[in-house]
């Protein structure tokens, strides 16, 4: 292991531990039936483990300016799961991208908005929606972070929330705008150990105490690693 795959593994066990969780809820995920998304000239398959089967997603990615994940047969983690979605919750996908998620959990919820900046991510995100006549997500362009907060001020509010934030992690502001739409499940996939770490010593602060964490070796060789953090509002 080199010296940036240590460091990685250090940030990343010194967050877990600041958040409460033991070794034994640390523990990677292999030989599952989870989504796994793979490019195919500017498409991707990806696959969602449903009653009675597995269901195929299409998602369109038009150009290379909006930000996706190679090597995702590797992602063998199921996020949806993690949720514990039963077909009653509102969602919300921060951070959204082409809204590959946030159609998977579609499936299994009452309800999904996907909030992404980018307006061209948001326009696929669109697309693949109608692609997989997935009629009970809606996509926003905007900030998340005020999206939530405008959210809160009109006193609406949601039951789960994924966020898959860029390397940079998160900010306070976009945590403490989980906690204004009262989230009551956080799903949390990082691709930064160190900014992970941070931004769970955040969550704690407003009340949410992590479950469970994930690491997804999707880069192999190098000193990244994907980790998918389940947290629950302990007052809720």
């Amino acid at each position: 292991m080199n010296q940036r795959m240590k460091r990685g593994a250090s940030l990343l066990m010194a967050g877990i531990l600041a958040v409460g969780l033991v070794p034994s809820a640390f523990a990677a995920q292999d030989g599952q039936t989870t989504p796994t998304l793979e490019k195919i000239a500017g498409y991707s398959t990806g696959y969602s483990d449903q009653e009675g089967g597995v269901a195929e997603i299409v998602a369109y990615n038009q150009d290379n300016q909006k930000f996706y994940l190679v090597n995702g047969r590797e992602k063998k983690l199921d996020i949806v799961s993690l949720a514990g979605l039963t077909g009653n919750e509102r969602v919300l996908d921060a951070y959204c991208g082409i809204g590959t998620i946030g159609i998977i959990a579609a499936s299994k919820a009452k309800e999904v908005i996907g909030v992404e900046l980018n307006a061209d991510a948001v326009r696929d995100a669109v697309q693949n929606a109608k692609c997989n006549d997935v009629k009970n997500i809606r996509f926003y362009c905007n900030d998340a972070t005020e999206f939530m907060m405008q959210m809160a001020a009109s006193g609406d509010t949601v039951d789960v929330v994924l966020m898959d934030p860029p390397r940079a992690g998160s900010t306070e502001a976009f945590i403490k705008a989980v906690s204004a739409v009262k989230a009551k499940s956080v799903i949390y996939v990082s691709c930064g150990p160190d900014t992970l770490a941070r931004d769970l010593g955040v969550f704690k602060k407003m009340g949410y105490q992590a479950e469970g964490a994930w690491p997804v070796d999707m880069f192999p060789q190098t000193g990244h690693v994907e980790t998918v953090v389940g947290l629950h509002r302990k007052d809720m």
